[in-house]
Order: C-alpha cells, then sequence, then structure tokens
C-alpha cells in the first residue's frame, strides 16, 4: 500500500524509517502536478514533527520539497516572496529561535537557490547563527560540545552560504555588523581555523564592496565612516585614518605599524585591504 502524501503525518509507527519506497511514493504524490502547494508544505512540517531523525532519506525530501515550494512555488518562479518568507518564519521560530536543525537548512538552501528574497529573511539567518555563538544554544549546536563564545566549523559554513549566497545583495551594513559582534564575541574563543578566513572575506567584500575604500564618493564614504565609528571595534577609528590618509597620500602601507588596540582578526584584515590597495 502506498503511503499518501497528505496522510504521511499520520503514517503508523511514525518514528520507524519510512523506507526507499515510501520516500519514493510521497516524491510523486507531492509533484504529480508539478507543485507543492500550502497544504502540502504544512503536512511537511506537521510530518517532520513525527519523522525528524527517523530516516536521513526522510530529512531529504523535506528539505528538497519545502525549498521547492519557498523558491519555484510563488508568483514568480527564483524568487522568495513575501508571503512565502513570512509563512516560512512562523514555521521554524519557537520563541524566536530557531530550534531544530532540518528547519535551519530549508532556510538556508532557499536562501542560496532564490534569485531574489526579502532582506529580512536573510538578516533572521545571520542572526540565528550569531546567537548560539554569543549563547551558546542554537540548531547549529545539537551536541551541546561547542562552549558559547566559540564558533563551529557548521556555524562557519552557514554563515558562508548566507553572505555569499547565489541569489543574495552584496554584503550589506547589517550584515557585517553580524560578523563583527560574532569576532568580538568569540576573540578568547576555541574556533574553527575557517572563521578568520570567513571574517576577512566578509569584512573585505563588503569594504571593498564600495569601489575600493581609497576612492570614494562623499555619500559612500559618509556611509562607511559611520559603520567603522559605530563598530565599537578598534579597527573603525583605525581604518578611517588609513582611509583618510590613504586619500590623501596615496600610500596605506605605514599604516600597518599599529600602536596594538587592533584584535588578531582586524590586524590580518588591515593587511589584507593594505594587499589589495
Amino acid at each position: 500500500m502506498s503511503v499518501h502524501f497528505r496522510n504521511v503525518d499520520k503514517t503508523d509507527g511514525a518514528r520507524l524509517p519510512l523506507g526507499d519506497a515510501a520516500i519514493q511514493d510521497l516524491r510523486r504524490s507531492i509533484w504529480s502536478d508539478g507543485q507543492i502547494n500550502r497544504v502540502e508544505a504544512d503536512t511537511l512540517f506537521l510530518a517532520n514533527d513525527q519523522l525528524r531523525g527517523s530516516d536521513a532519506e526522510w530529512g531529504v525530501f523535506f528539505t528538497e520539497a519545502l525549498v521547492e515550494y519557498m523558491v519555484d512555488g510563488g508568483p514568480r518562479a527564483g524568487q522568495i516572496d513575501e508571503t512565502r518568507a513570512r509563512w516560512l518564519k512562523a514555521r521554524i521560530l519557537f520563541n524566536g529561535r530557531v530550534t531544530e536543525r532540518d528547519e535551519l537548512e530549508v532556510l538556508l538552501r532557499a536562501l542560496e537557490r532564490a534569485q531574489l528574497a526579502p532582506a529580512w529573511l536573510r538578516n533572521l539567518a545571520l542572526e540565528e547563527i550569531a546567537q548560539a555563538v554569543i549563547q551558546g544554544l542554537g540548531s547549529t549546536r545539537p551536541d551541546g560540545n561547542t562552549p558559547a563564545g566559540s564558533i563551529n566549523a557548521d556555524e562557519v559554513k552557514a554563515l558562508r552560504r548566507i553572505l555569499f549566497a547565489h541569489g543574495g545583495p552584496a554584503i550589506s551594513r547589517a550584515d557585517i555588523e553580524v560578523l563583527f559582534r560574532i569576532k568580538q564575541a568569540t576573540l578568547d574563543g576555541d574556533n574553527a581555523p575557517e572563521w578568520e578566513t570567513l571574517f576577512v572575506d566578509g569584512a573585505s567584500a563588503y569594504l571593498l564592496g564600495f569601489g575600493g575604500i581609497y576612492n570614494l564618493s562623499d555619500e559612500r564614504s559618509a556611509e562607511l565612516e559611520d559603520f567603522l565609528t559605530h563598530t565599537g571595534a578598534a579597527i573603525g577609528d583605525f581604518l578611517n585614518l588609513a582611509m583618510r590618509n590613504a586619500m590623501d597620500e596615496g600610500d596605506i602601507y605605514g599604516l600597518l605599524e599599529v600602536d596594538g588596540t587592533l584584535d588578531p582578526l582586524e590586524k590580518v584584515l588591515v593587511a589584507f585591504l593594505a594587499s589589495r590597495h
């Protein structure tokens, strides 16, 4: 007997693996008309409450189907519209946090695939990772092995997926402020080696995204300076000075003799920016 998609959340022995045949039946059922509707998407979440962790194939199917609904099920294929974005937020947040890894994966993969998505949805994903790092709790730490104030490899990977998503905008001030908050929280942490590279990649992408921080219009210079002076980090004052001197004198290399107020990641960032000038 086949397992009908709309009844999957009522399947007997819900915590038992469904098996390949049942999953294939679900795939045929959900895409029988070439699309997934809201009722089917809601049912997937109900089913996942029962089937989560029971079968690897179920997790793959759950993610694929919901990403399809989010990205290609709206009025414009390839775009996450406001209605679907708010629906997903309501489905995955519990007391303001994403509590399940598979639901976070839906969010991350949808952002990766979409050509356009609401900026606040991207911010929600970034903030979830930030809070996991700062508080030591979240969907990225199901085993509790990473303490607060440290960032693990999965979280670095998730941040990279969000910041450099296929359809995402250029890295924004909101994005970079999250990176700096994480940086401040993890200065003394036992961090994944990949974190330094991501921080430099993200921060430099933002700074160099101004068309080169040493050749700015007055408007863009004001925006950059406003960010730098409100980061709450020493790099704000230092890079402001570097930017002014570079624009006046055309040379920043001598400015790398810092006064010791920069933390190690900021020093790596400044050295990278110097190498690009």
